[in-house]
């Protein structure tokens, strides 16, 4: 299945490196700021909130009668069923509304349930008393006995349904929102938290999907510390310092503001520093080329921008009584 970006099987081409994506950049008289257009945030702009949901493969399976489909999108439902042929596939478009008909911003979970509807072949009773794990008997002249003829009035089931549960997300960023006429400040981004994808005030975006896997060492050195060790925080200091070892660590716990704190033999030790001001769910996502930090509240909203190295406040957003930005 083929969904938006953020979502299994996204597409790299469309997501990553935004082909077919206008742009324009138009400069803030007296500033050093910039709005930005990008056409893939519009709000006409459909593949973002399209799915294309693959029903049946290349070959039929036998006994197939039918095909159901269930999509399941903030608080609708669409349902169906489909007789089934070869290489068929369903595209579903959502319209960016829940079922109170508010639009909504950002990627919504949806839950895709395809139900492959097959006939059960139920079969006579081998002959005699004890037939129970025996073969049907098979007439000569290759005449099935076995299978119970259509006539035949039973009350027993003549189909049962295969369940596939799919879970994706559907839905992007509209520019319009903002208020800027489709128009983005460059300074301004916005962050996805279920799609996860960033958006960023020049227009382009990355999805953390997209991004390696990466392992980084916080605390321990490989040598463990002495016991005569009372070091109880460990205040920014790097993973390869003496003042990071551990001795017998036994636990981690994350603290409202960022910190984690070690459990190590009879101790508790904060194994890093917080980010100041942060509050219990924000995100903190690096510039991409590192040099800048993105705090971004729980809904997504950015909050703060900060300098990587130290640490010192650049940007500050909020909104006023009028829900203009400031």
């Amino acid at each position: 299945m083929r969904g938006p970006c953020g979502a299994e099987g996204a597409d790299l081409l469309r997501c990553s490196l935004q082909v077919q994506t206008a742009f324009q950049r138009v400069g803030i008289v007296g500033s050093p700021f910039t709005l930005n257009y990008a056409s893939d945030r519009a709000r006409g702009y459909a593949a973002d909130r399209r799915l294309s949901i693959a029903l049946v493969g290349a070959a039929v399976p036998a006994n197939l009668e039918r095909v159901d489909l269930v999509i399941d999108v903030v608080g609708r439902r669409l349902s169906g069923s489909f007789l089934p042929s070869a290489d068929f596939s369903y595209e579903y478009t959502w319209d960016g509304r829940d079922a109170y008909g508010r639009t909504l911003q950002a990627s919504q979970p949806v839950v895709v349930r395809v139900g492959y509807v097959y006939r059960i072949a139920y079969a006579m009773p081998a002959a005699g008393a004890r037939s129970f794990g025996l073969t049907c008997t098979v007439a000569p002249a290759g005449q099935n006995y076995c299978a119970v003829p259509a006539y035949v009035r039973t009350r027993a089931r003549r189909t049962t349904t295969v369940w596939q549960v799919i879970q994706t997300t559907v839905g992007g960023m509209d520019a319009a929102a903002q208020g800027l006429g489709g128009f983005t400040f460059d300074v301004q981004h916005a962050y996805d938290p279920i799609g996860g994808v960033l958006y960023s005030g020049d227009g382009t975006r990355r999805a953390t999907g997209s991004l390696p896997e990466q392992l980084t060492r916080f605390a321990g050195t490989g040598v463990p510390r002495s016991l005569n060790d009372t070091t109880k925080l460990l205040e920014n200091v790097p993973a390869t310092s003496a003042n990071s070892m551990v001795i017998r660590p036994a636990g981690l716990a994350f603290g409202a503001e960022g910190s984690v704190y070690l459990a190590d033999n009879d101790q508790v030790r904060r194994a890093n520093a917080p980010l100041p001001g942060l509050l219990a769910g924000t995100t903190v996502i690096a510039s991409e080329d590192g040099s800048d930090l993105y705090v971004f509240s729980p809904a997504g909203r950015i909050l703060l921008t900060l300098d990587t190295l130290t640490r010192d406040t650049i940007n500050v957003f909020g909104c006023n009584a009028a829900r203009q930005l400031v």
